[in-house]
């Protein structure tokens, strides 16, 4: 109409080219179909379907379903096209095989099932690794931790992860780092006090929880081992290791060491008078004045019995007697609490000796001559100092 030339064939090919599908049309005045077959052949002059005729072409609606072609089921959609006067004067179909359908349909269902068993075993297997990985990671800290339980503190923590598996092999080195640093210092000490240096302690201060507790315990531990039960002063196996501490640091740097022996007066009577009990009152009395009177860098110590010695570095003679005095003094001016005023009052006798320590003297020689002069003392009358020599 007006000029205008309507290719069937064209717009046939056109259609199919953009849709991939098999393309329909036909004229109401003819009732003719030109058809372009899925598989690619063509043919005109069919008859329109009498279902599609209707409801298209008669009813001017549009169809979507499945109907017969040439003896074949097919899947169509059709849609109307109306002059300006409402009638429908042109329809066109595009659809496709059924069978053709049900196989793409058989395919997509396959591709995904396909796709899905892939999908699960590929998740599988990367479960299986991850699981793996950190199996092996947790039975790794398992024999690392059973070496440390063992006593192997130098055991080296092989996981480097920063999962929560990382998290907990961080936090095990660093408890035994704390483990390390704690026997470092444990065995510093005892080494120490081995050399008679029982000052020395362990630094608990930056310990927490249950470590400071352990320190703290093996501190007291330490403290009974070196310290007289009764009198709490330093024991006679602390002191052999001070005087050769001393005695070689004065040997090295060329400095005087003085000894004093001292003895409590009569304490066999004193303890057969009034009892044991009250002679271990003043026994600790007695050491409580015994440390309150010699200087900071002195030592004293419960020798045996009611026998006490003291060392006093780099101090020649005199000032050895003068410390000697004054502990004299202080034990006789002392009250020793009890219940009979009798057993209030105590005296001590001492003997002092002072050596140039060198390798032809010995420890054992400032000690004897010490008792020498411990033993002058008691002859003398008692409750005084006397000096060998």
């Amino acid at each position: 109409t007006s000029g205008y030339r309507f290719d069937i064939n064209e717009t046939v090919d056109d259609i199919k080219n953009i849709l991939k599908a098999e393309i329909n049309i036909w004229f109401n005045d003819t009732n003719i179909v030109t058809t372009l077959m899925h598989e690619g052949s063509r043919a005109t002059g069919l008859t329109l379907d009498p279902l599609v005729n209707k409801i298209v072409m008669q009813d001017g609606k549009e169809f979507n379903g499945e109907v017969t072609v040439l003896g074949r089921g097919r899947r169509f959609f059709c849609m109307p096209f109306h002059d300006p006067a409402g009638e429908v004067f042109a329809a066109i179909n595009i659809g496709n095989p059924l069978e053709e359908l049900r196989q793409a349909s058989n395919s997509l269902v396959a591709s995904i099932f396909f796709i899905s068993f892939v999908g699960l075993v590929i998740a599988a297997m990367l479960m299986y690794f991850l699981i793996s990985m950190i199996i092996k990671s947790i039975i790794m800290l398992a024999k690392n931790m059973e070496e440390v339980a063992q006593g192997n503190l130098d055991v080296e923590i092989g996981v480097e992860s920063k999962d929560e598996i990382g998290i907990l092999a961080t936090s095990i080195k660093r408890v035994i780092t704390v483990i390390q640093k704690l026997m470092v210092d444990i065995n510093i000490m005892i080494h120490e006090h081995a050399k008679g240096n029982s000052d020395y302690n362990l630094e608990t201060e930056e310990l927490q929880g249950d470590y400071k507790k352990l320190a703290n315990n093996i501190l007291e531990l330490a403290d009974e081992g070196m310290k007289d039960r009764l009198t709490k002063l330093p024991n006679r196996l602390t002191f052999d290791n001070r005087l050769k501490l001393e005695w070689d640091r004065a040997m090295r740097e060329r400095k005087l060491l003085s000894a004093l022996m001292m003895d409590l007066d009569k304490f066999k009577t004193y303890n057969d008078t009034f009892g044991h009990q009250q002679g271990d009152v003043a026994l600790k009395t007695a050491a409580e004045v015994f440390k309150r009177s010699v200087r900071k860098n002195d030592f004293v110590a419960r020798w045996g019995g009611e026998e006490f010695i003291a060392l006093l570095p780099s101090t020649d003679s005199v000032g050895a007697m003068a410390v000697a005095e004054n502990i004299r003094a202080a034990i006789e001016n002392m009250l020793v609490p009890c219940s009979d005023q009798r057993a209030s009052k105590i005296t001590v006798s001492i003997g002092v000796n002072t050596q140039m320590p060198t390798h032809l003297s010995s420890p054992d020689y400032l000690l004897s001559k010490a008792d020498e002069a411990l033993y002058k003392a008691k002859q003398s009358g008692r409750n005084r100092a006397v000096f060998w020599g």
